[in-house]
This record gives C-alpha cells, sequence and structure tokens, in this order.
C-alpha cells in the first residue's frame, strides 16, 4: 500500500485527530495498542484473535490472541483467522490446512481452504482450495466431521448471524453474492471488494480498492447500496455488536465508535 493519502475538504467532516503516522481520521475511529497486524476477528463473547505482521523467516502471518492490553503469539502462522461464538478459533495454515484450538491443542480438521468465517449461530464456512472457475473456489459448510459443498465459487467468505454466507468472487470484478434459501443474490459492486465483514444487527462492512486515494476506502451496506465512510482500512471485521474493526495499511488497528 502507498502511504499517500487522499486530500479531502476539512470544513465538511468532523473534527479530525492523527495517529501515530500521521493519518488523519475522524474521531469516530479509535486506536487499539499493541502490535502491528494484518486482520483481527472478534467471537461473540468479546474475545479477539488476529494475524500478525508478515514473518519472512516463517513465509507467513503469525496467530496472535488479544489479552486485553496487548497481543500474545500462540507459536502458529497461517493466511487467516475466524473465531467462533464462544471465543473458539479456527485458522488456516500456509499450506491450506485447517485447524482449532480444543481445550487448549490445536487440532487439525479434515479439508483445505483458502477462506473462513464463523457466523453468530455457529456454523463454520470455508472456500476450498481447488478452483472451480473464474469466479473462485468451491464454497463448503462445516457438518461436524466434514464439508458439505453448495453450489458456487468466490474468493471469500462471510457469514451473517443467520448462518447464510456472503461471498466475494475473484477480482477484477470482485462481485459480492448473499445467499437467500438455494438461491445467490448478486448485490450492487460498485468497486473492486479487497475484504468484507459481518457483525451482529445485520451490519456489514467492506473495504474496497481505491487507488486514487493509496489505501482502501472503507464502506457500509445500507440494505440497498454502499455507503462511503471516512477512513481507510485494508482489511475489516465486525463484532456481535455491529461495530466494526479495521487494520490500516500500518498495522493499526482501530474500532469504530459512533452510530
Amino acid at each position: 500500500m502507498s502511504t499517500a493519502l487522499a486530500v479531502v475538504l476539512l470544513s465538511s467532516l468532523p473534527a479530525l485527530q492523527a495517529n501515530a503516522v500521521g493519518e488523519r481520521l475522524p474521531r469516530c475511529w479509535e486506536q487499539l495498542p499493541g502490535a502491528a497486524m494484518m486482520d483481527v476477528e472478534i467471537g461473540a463473547n468479546g474475545s479477539m484473535w488476529g494475524m500478525g505482521a508478515y514473518n519472512e523467516a516463517a513465509g507467513a502471518w503469525p496467530v496472535y490472541q488479544w489479552t486485553g492490553s496487548a497481543w500474545a503469539a500462540t507459536g502458529r502462522y497461517g493466511l487467516q483467522v475466524a473465531v467462533s461464538p464462544a471465543g473458539q478459533p479456527w485458522y488456516i495454515d500456509l499450506q491450506g490446512g485447517i485447524f482449532r484450538l480444543v481445550n487448549g491443542v490445536w487440532e487439525q480438521v479434515p479439508g483445505a481452504a483458502t477462506s473462513i468465517d464463523i457466523g453468530a449461530e455457529g456454523s463454520v464456512w470455508v472456500t476450498g482450495n481447488v478452483q472451480l472457475n473464474g469466479d473462485g473456489f468451491g464454497i463448503y459448510r462445516w457438518n461436524g466431521s466434514g464439508w458439505d459443498q453448495i453450489d458456487g465459487a468466490a474468493a471469500m467468505i462471510n457469514v451473517d448471524r443467520f448462518g447464510q454466507p456472503w461471498v466475494a468472487t475473484f477480482w477484477p470484478g470482485s462481485n459480492i453474492y448473499r445467499r437467500f434459501g438455494n438461491s445467490w443474490i448478486m448485490l450492487p459492486p460498485n468497486g473492486a471488494t479487497v475484504d468484507m465483514g459481518i457483525g451482529g444487527g445485520d451490519a456489514v462492512w467492506r473495504t474496497v480498492y481505491t487507488p486514487a486515494r493509496g489505501q482502501d476506502s472503507l464502506e457500509r451496506w445500507n440494505g440497498s447500496g454502499w455507503t462511503r465512510v471516512e477512513g481507510l482500512g485494508s482489511r475489516v471485521s465486525v463484532d456481535h455488536t455491529g461495530r466494526a474493526w479495521h487494520v490500516n495499511g500500518f498495522g493499526q488497528v482501530f474500532y469504530w465508535t459512533c452510530a
């Protein structure tokens, strides 16, 4: 990501504050202290896990757990993490292996994945590691012992509070679809989706590739389209209260404090 920032008309924005690297942010965003991160995910019980800054020696991102004041290393490395409503982390390793923490021990489950998410009601969904077509990989739901495939293909997956998946296809189109019953409904794209997060209160946020701004822009779903939100972020997550969390291009973590 470039560090160049978009020029804004200050008189049209709420009061701004500067973070440690000089990025100007609305007061709706508060920074979480701690190490540089690549992504964060929050369980319904409030537990937070994340992927730290890229580790060149491991060739992957370290898995961290938030202690309430700092990020604690787990000794694990991977590509993505998801958290169940009870706070159980699942992660995908560099080879696509899927792991979950059971009674303090990391346990590998069958299958391989490129993207993972867990709904507020506990359903676990992944995109597989075999590309089906130009849209992406197969889409699967965990049944307790294995994976059930449904129709469709995607590059990334998120799950709403009803256990229904929302997916985005490969770039450059990066179209977004949500599941209704046994059908996929395409949502207005309005830009190439980089990341997406779904949480409580039907809150859906995403980051969108915006080369003119130097970093990816933040948007949230308003029921019929996407509304731009001030701030810049590469990754976004939404907790059980509907609060958005985002990681910017410098690895700093912020959480939303406004309505």
